[in-house]
């Protein structure tokens, strides 16, 4: 039986960078479980699933714009200080929330901490970035 649109998988994984670094892996009693085709996870990852068999292992490479997307510019924000609560004291590195006009509430990361403003990235962190998984699929449940 292989993975199909609409079945229940479950995989163990080691996503890392091309140069090797790891980012993340499955842990080994918990391993990612999601359903084929319906984006759940990286268009990429998803897509890597369909035909594999149970125990079938393989390494795949997910370009940024099947991952988190290229990052971009517009996303790094200037928020002027007077317009941050006074209880702040934002810090490089931080993430915070941030309120867009529309309404919806975005996760960045502080870049930069000047007098008078406060650099924020609402990129996602791996925009930008190709990712290599190695991936083994350790449950599948077809409906």
């Amino acid at each position: 039986m292989k993975a199909r649109k609409g079945d229940k998988v479950q995989i163990s994984f080691v996503g890392r960078f091309k140069d090797g670094v790891v980012f993340e892996r499955s842990l080994e009693d918990k391993p990612l479980e999601f359903v084929v085709g319906c984006g759940e996870v990286l268009e990429g990852l998803d897509r890597a699933v369909l035909g594999m068999k149970l125990d079938e292992e393989k390494t795949i490479e997910i370009p940024c714009e099947e991952g988190y997307g290229p990052r971009r510019d517009d996303l790094v924000i200037a928020i002027p200080k007077s317009t941050i609560s006074k209880d702040l004291n934002p810090f490089i590195g931080e993430v915070l929330v941030m309120k867009m006009p529309d309404g919806d509430r975005v996760p960045a990361m502080v870049r930069d901490v000047k007098e008078d403003a406060v650099i924020m990235d609402a990129n996602p962190p791996f925009a930008g970035k190709d990712l290599v998984f190695d991936i083994k699929l350790v449950g599948l449940d077809s409906p």
